[in-house]
């Protein structure tokens, strides 16, 4: 049998094709809206059957809270007629005799109170307390800057003194705040003139106890590597500029006591300029501590002939900034101390100096001798021969602190 191609098909079967077609096409819509409606419907179903639950459990707690709530407050409100009642009736009783429970309060009161005071004998402090309290005088009202603005301390028994200056204080704030509540009063702060809130800082140090004295900045040994910046004295400096530069600085702050040279510079090897600063300080009524240890033979002979209060320093006691080299550093200020009657020791402001100075300083007093500020010396506050006086010691060639460590 011949097959037909698709034109020869008859019109009858065209037709039927196209009928099926649509027939499928109307059951597929109506199984889709079908499917939707139902679909619909279930998740319609769902969210109801939640909104039920949530109502039902929200209905069954609020059922449940009413109750509690009065049953709380009507707890409270019986306790507080209970606990009112005899509050509101003891004045009604306190109030028939109050002279007698006075009377009777006193006695109470008084007994105690004399069985301990004939227990215990008056209260007398420990003897390095004693030394504490008697060391802060009021400084003289008259007089040269430097006694005026000195810390108060007294020796009376001229026992040894020690001088203990931290330099370059100021230029760090967690630094200087260390300083000043980790040291004990009568060590002495200088501050470097270069550091921020100057005055704040020279205020806050007088206020702990603390004498204070500025950095004088100076050209050091290796500059000019090492720059004592715009305020320092130069080798190269007239007399003139030496002057302004010390004005200057002097103007900065004031409280203080004098100023201290670096512990490694070089100017001071000049006594012609040298002797231009001294006498600038003499007439300002400053001291000056050549804070460079060592023999200074020229400069010595300088200050006795200028009569200027100069303190010289026995010993860097952290040039080598180790707990141990600071101990005996410290052990050997001591024994010039109770060789000579004062030992001057400086330092920087290093953490491993600053707990070493604390731990040693405890216990300092009860080793016989005292830590003092540095004026201390140059007023005459240390141990001297029997003979001799302050006044007597300061009237021959050189002042009380004018003297070199050997």
């Amino acid at each position: 049998m011949a097959r037909r191609s698709i034109k020869e098909w008859p019109l009858s079967l065209w037709a039927w094709g196209a009928v099926s077609l649509l027939l499928l096409a109307l059951l597929s819509s109506q199984l889709y809206a079908i499917f939707t409606v139902s679909g619909e419907a279930t998740a319609d179903s769902v969210a109801a059957g939640q909104r039920v639950v949530y109502k039902v459990a929200t209905k069954e707690m609020l059922s449940r809270t009413p109750p509690k709530i009065p049953e709380k407050k009507a707890a409270s409100e019986e306790v507080m007629p209970e606990e009112e009642a005899p509050t509101a009736e003891a004045p009604a009783d306190t109030a028939e005799d109050p002279a007698d429970e006075a009377a009777t309060h006193e006695a109470d009161v008084a007994e105690p109170v004399a069985e301990e005071a004939a227990a215990e004998p008056a209260a007398t402090p420990p003897e390095p307390d004693a030394h504490h309290e008697e060391a802060a005088p009021t400084p003289p009202a008259t007089g040269p800057l430097w006694q005026r603005n000195a810390m108060g301390f007294a020796n009376p028994e001229h026992q040894p003194i020690i001088v203990i200056v931290i330099a370059q204080a100021g230029l760090s704030k967690s630094s200087t705040e260390t300083l000043l509540e980790a040291l004990p009063p009568h060590v002495t702060l200088s501050f470097s003139p270069y550091a921020d809130a100057l005055a704040d800082w020279v205020s806050k140090a007088r206020a702990k106890g603390h004498e204070v004295m500025l950095d004088l900045p100076m050209e050091p040994v290796d500059y000019p590597l090492s720059d004592p910046g715009p305020l320092g004295l130069l080798t190269s400096n007239s007399a003139e500029e030496i002057t302004q530069r010390l004005d200057t600085l002097r103007e900065l702050t004031e409280g203080y006591v004098g100023m201290m040279s670096p512990m490694r510079e070089q100017f001071t090897r000049r006594t012609d300029i040298s002797e231009t600063m001294l006498r600038a300080l003499q007439t300002h009524e400053l001291m000056f501590l050549l804070g460079q240890p060592g023999d200074a033979p020229e400069f010595t002979e300088l200050q006795k002939s200028v009569k200027a209060q100069v303190l010289f320093a026995d010993v860097q006691i952290d040039m080598t900034p180790a707990r141990a080299a600071i101990e005996a550093q410290l052990a050997a200020l001591e024994a010039k101390a109770r060789e000579r009657g004062f030992a001057v020791g400086v330092a920087q402001p290093y953490p491993v100096t600053v707990d070493a100075l604390a731990g040693w300083a405890e216990a300092l007093s009860t080793r016989g001798v005292l830590l003092a500020p540095a004026s201390a010396v140059l007023r005459g506050e240390w141990q001297m021969p029997a003979a001799a006086t302050p006044a007597a010691t300061q009237e021959e060639s050189a002042p009380v602190g004018a003297v070199t460590a050997k």
